[in-house]
């Protein structure tokens, strides 16, 4: 679901065009400076004026468009999808990993990328307000005090340096009180268009920060299929280095009792060697990729517990439901951001256009002054100012400015339909990976189950003296390389089907809260409700 749109917002100032023409001013004041009279000084057509004005309906000259869905043509169904019932929500806990989800809850707790953009959003959350701050009445009020020195000297000595010379010095003070109220009547919806705009931007940014949860969490998924990878591998090979050292014990005992020959114990001993030197390959991935974790759990490299994860890939879960692909509209936050923002494009074209357009404001003013401070409040002057001003030359700014937001809005719109089909591609090319490499890692299993018969029955014929060494060499070679890819194919499989869960979205991340110490992310974040 998409989050709803801001409170009010708050503040903002209002532009002004480098040629305008006050086309009216007519001021509606009758000001009595007055000592003991405390009657409004507004006369009654004034006020009748003041609350025409405040209840006219103003019209937008531009239709804003329901820019809602990509112009790009999209089948009903997926062409490579297979059966599948089951919904998700949390897609790495279908891994049924317990420590797998800690740690991705982990990363979402920590991680200083998401960090940043709950900051960013918090940017945008004010930036929004400011945006929108318009749509109320300015109020300013302002006092102050005044004395003024005056000296009058004699026409005669006006240095005032001969002796009886008449001088007059005299002071006055003066009091005041006023406050002023700016209004711009929103005739044409200029404002409420640009402050549309800066919701809907601002809802982008929330769903830009659900966007990267997203990939964090894909990329933390991966990292710990790799690490499993890695362990996994790494016990495989021990596991071969100790039946490698077995048939090297083999070869030497044939040779000492003269049915081997030296080339045998040599080949096997380069076999067992160069099983070894795969372990520092392996140790060396592991740990860069423990670093690589950490750095996305928010901590320092080197710091995380190198005894996770258990080296044991899980089984591929069971197929997930995919829904049409106009589900994707909804269900990919990068989707519904981008939605978002062409949405908020097309008010800030209602904006331009609307900035070709005459203004209305209102400025109404009130002030209270005497000579002395306990009188302040007897004299009052006050005034209201209607001001209809129109932009007449401007060098083309404002056409211009129309030009670039309508063409702005159509890039973002072929982007919107470019995002759109790059997801059904990330889904499509999932489907089609799984497909195949289901089927090679069948066809793998199958090599393994043939290549132990072959080294079985090699080892038979090698023992009885009936072929030579090179035979069992080629099938314990052959055989454990075929039981590594096995591996590292699986983990491929489950990566595939993360990417996948990832290319389908889900509306979890709606649930998404800021992290306690980022109290003014935890503000903005409140503003947002599914």
């Amino acid at each position: 679901m998409q989050p709803r749109h801001l409170p009010p917002p708050l503040s903002q100032s209002r532009p002004c065009g480098p040629a305008q023409a006050r086309l009216w001013s007519g001021a509606a004041l009758s000001p009595r400076a007055e000592t003991g009279d405390r009657a409004c000084p507004l006369q009654p057509w004034a006020a009748a004026l003041l609350v025409l004005v405040l209840v006219a309906v103003g019209c937008s000259p531009y239709q804003v468009r329901s820019l809602n869905r990509p112009e790009v043509p999209v089948s009903t169904t997926y062409h490579h999808a297979l059966d599948g019932e089951r919904e998700i929500g949390r897609w790495w806990q279908e891994f049924n990993n317990p420590a797998l989800n800690t740690t991705v809850a982990s990363a979402l707790d920590n991680s200083l990328d998401l960090r940043q953009l709950w900051s960013r959003l918090t940017q945008a959350y004010a930036q929004a307000r400011i945006e929108g701050a318009e749509v109320f009445p300015w109020v300013d009020l302002s006092g102050g005090a005044a004395r003024t020195h005056q000296v009058d000297r004699d026409p005669r000595d006006p240095f005032g340096g001969q002796a009886g010379s008449s001088t007059r010095i005299t002071h006055a003070d003066r009091y005041f009180v006023s406050t002023g109220l700016s209004y711009e009547i929103d005739v044409w919806k200029r404002i409420a268009a640009r402050r549309r705009a800066a919701t809907l931007e601002y809802q982008a940014s929330r769903q830009d920060l659900e966007a990267s949860a997203l990939l964090l969490t894909g990329s933390v998924v991966d990292v710990w299929f790799i690490l499993q990878e890695q362990k996994a591998l790494l016990a495989l090979l021990q596991e071969q280095i100790e039946i490698s050292q077995e048939l090297l014990d083999l070869t030497e005992v044939r040779f000492g009792v003269g049915a081997g020959s030296a080339v045998d114990v040599l080949q096997q001993r380069q076999q067992l060697e160069a099983t070894r030197a795969e372990i520092p390959l392996v140790r060396s991935r592991l740990n860069t990729t423990y670093n690589q974790l950490a750095v996305l759990l928010g901590t320092t490299p080197g710091a995380l517990d190198t005894r996770i994860p258990d080296g044991v890939l899980p089984d591929l879960p069971p197929f997930p439901q995919l829904g049409e692909p106009a589900t994707l509209l909804v269900s990919r936050p990068d989707l519904r951001s981008a939605q978002l923002r062409l949405q908020a494009a097309d008010f800030r074209v209602a904006t331009a256009v609307a900035e070709r357009l005459p203004r209305l404001v209102l400025d109404l003013s009130y002030e209270f002054s005497a000579r002395s401070f306990s009188t302040v409040f007897r004299q009052e002057v006050g005034s209201l100012v209607g001001n209809l001003v129109a932009p007449v030359i401007d060098g083309g700014l404002r056409r211009n400015q129309v030009v670039r937001h309508k063409a702005l809005t159509q890039e973002l719109l072929d982007r919107f339909g470019q995002q759109y089909l790059q997801a059904l591609l990330e889904i499509e090319d999932a489907l089609v990976r799984e497909r195949f490499q289901v089927e090679l890692i069948a066809n793998l299993e199958s090599q393994i189950g043939l290549a132990r018969s072959t080294l079985r029955e090699s080892q038979s014929r090698y023992v009885n003296g009936l072929i030579n060494y090179v035979t069992v060499l080629l099938a314990v070679q052959s055989l454990q390389g075929l039981q590594r890819r096995l591996i590292s194919e699986r983990r491929f499989l489950l990566s595939n089907r993360a990417g996948l869960y990832r290319a389908l979205g889900g509306h979890w991340t709606n649930e998404l809260t800021a992290p306690p110490s980022l109290q003014l992310a935890q503000v903005a974040a409140a503003r947002i409700r599914p």
